[in-house]
């Protein structure tokens, strides 16, 4: 499986035979060839939609985003993962190669200190960087998701990391009361109706749930997994539909009712928070082995993880019944039982690679 998932993340990267997403001087990757239509799930996204239709040109050969070169960058770091796993040291070399140049290309080029976003990103007909996409109004377009993922690939400063994790919970930029909409609420084309801009989806959302897990943001974390499953469970019980999305306007679901393939989310949050055996880390941390006694109240388990986390977050699910107690590398290590009887446990900063011990207190 691992040479499969290398072969796409080399065409994504630029690298596989016939691959154009790299074919801007400004190293920021581009997948209009490949996708004409969309460029992370959000049609209707204010950006996107200028690039699209606008009525002049297309803006597609010259312009990118940047989430699709944020998600390649995590991308890689996930297989760096694998590759040290498998001991190819070569592959690792590679992958790091390929996270310098993706987040040094974001940083120089598409990093707006006026708006505090990552842009869309102009290039003339040489491909050269030119600057920002803006509105009539000089106002950056990318006030949205897409301006804020590159938190999610471990690009972001310490200042832009907890910018954009204060902007995610800020319910004056993007929390709503029912999680996290695409668009920021400040921006002056939001708007509370929309497919995507003015809506919540559980995939987007996700992605910022493991990265607030790698950081250690427990509140952003245990918020988007809470919220998500209540207004799920609410919008069921209510329709029995699996929803595209929800509507921050109606808090109801919308789009398509039977789209069941963005209910894997869903389905993982209620994993991680509520069976019993689950073991849940971010992005960064990466389980080598995990053995739980027959009556689920032990867990010893080995984990890597990376120097990009932090004071990384773990969920355990053992019985709830319980009362518990976590070392890490036989050093006690705090622990916190959640309202659905999950153990959240916080490793200590800039831990590496070490044996996680719980049991019954």
């Amino acid at each position: 499986m691992y040479g499969s998932v290398k072969q796409f993340y080399a065409y994504l990267a630029g690298h596989g035979e016939g691959s154009a997403t790299n074919n801007l001087q400004s190293n920021i990757l581009r997948t209009w060839d490949i996708f004409p239509w969309d460029t992370g799930g959000w049609d209707d996204y204010p950006a996107q939609h200028r690039v699209i239709h606008d009525e002049s040109t297309d803006l597609r050969e010259t312009v990118a985003c940047s989430c699709n070169s944020a998600y390649t960058i995590r991308a890689a770091r996930i297989l760096k993962d694998i590759a040290k796993t498998l001991e190819l040291d070569a592959d690792v070399a590679a992958y790091d190669q390929d996270i310098e140049l993706f987040s040094q290309a974001l940083q120089e080029h598409a990093w707006d200190p006026k708006s505090q976003y990552f842009s869309y990103v102009l290039h003339n007909e040489e491909g050269k960087p030119t600057g920002h996409l803006h509105t009539d109004d000089g106002i950056n377009y990318n006030m949205g998701m897409d301006g804020v993922m590159p938190v999610i690939a471990g690009v972001c400063d310490e200042e832009q990391q907890q910018l954009f994790l204060s902007r995610l919970k800020s319910s004056e930029h993007f929390w709503t009361p029912i999680g996290i909409t695409l668009v920021d609420r400040q921006a002056p084309y939001y708007k509370p109706d929309g497919y995507c801009n003015g809506a919540v989806w559980m995939p987007h959302q996700w992605f910022f749930w493991k990265t607030a897990l790698d950081l250690g943001d427990v509140e952003l974390a245990h918020r988007i997994g809470r919220t998500a499953l209540d207004l799920w469970k609410k919008e069921v019980e209510t329709s029995y539909f699996c929803f595209e999305h929800f509507i921050v306007q109606s808090e109801r679901g919308a789009g398509w009712h039977q789209f069941s393939g963005l209910t894997s989310p869903v389905v993982n949050w209620f994993n991680s928070y509520h069976v019993l055996g689950k073991l849940t880390t971010g992005f960064d941390t990466w389980v080598e082995k995990q053995e739980w006694d027959a009556d689920y109240t032990k867990l010893d388990a080995t984990i890597r993880v990376s120097a990009n986390a932090k004071q990384s977050i773990v969920l355990v699910n053992l019985d709830e019944r319980y009362e518990y107690q976590a070392t890490w590398n036989q050093a006690p290590i705090e622990i916190t039982k959640l309202d659905s009887g999950t153990l959240q446990v916080l490793l200590p900063s800039k831990a590496e690679a070490g044996e996680l011990a719980i049991a019954r207190a």
